[in-house]
């Protein structure tokens, strides 16, 4: 798990992707949601293919969303199961500590 932040205010996932990427090996691919169904991020990213307007999808194209959205879920399930007993959550608390010289 890579962790970046914490990032004051509200932040889209895709632009915190895009300013702090996390280091990846050649080759190396993340898996994202709808949100980084982005042309400029699809050698980093495996994302869901989204229908075109007006357009539904292929069977084959459907299938792979399928399939993608059973690991997406199996990750999310887990997130879920985190955030349940505080490894991770919502709450962002941190201290500062200045240290002025005498």
């Amino acid at each position: 798990m890579y962790f970046s932040g914490p990032h004051l205010g509200v932040v889209s996932d895709n632009r915190l992707f895009k300013l702090y990427t996390p280091p990846l090996a050649p080759g190396e691919t993340l898996l994202g949601d709808k949100a980084y169904c982005d042309r400029a991020l699809e050698h980093q990213i495996v994302a869901p293919i989204k229908a075109r307007h007006h357009r539904s999808l292929l069977d084959v194209q459907q299938e792979y969303n399928d399939l993608h959205a059973w690991y997406r879920a199996s990750i999310e399930h887990l997130f879920g199961y985190l955030k349940r007993f505080r490894i991770i959550g919502n709450d962002v608390s941190f201290i500062i500590v200045i240290h002025h010289d005498v």
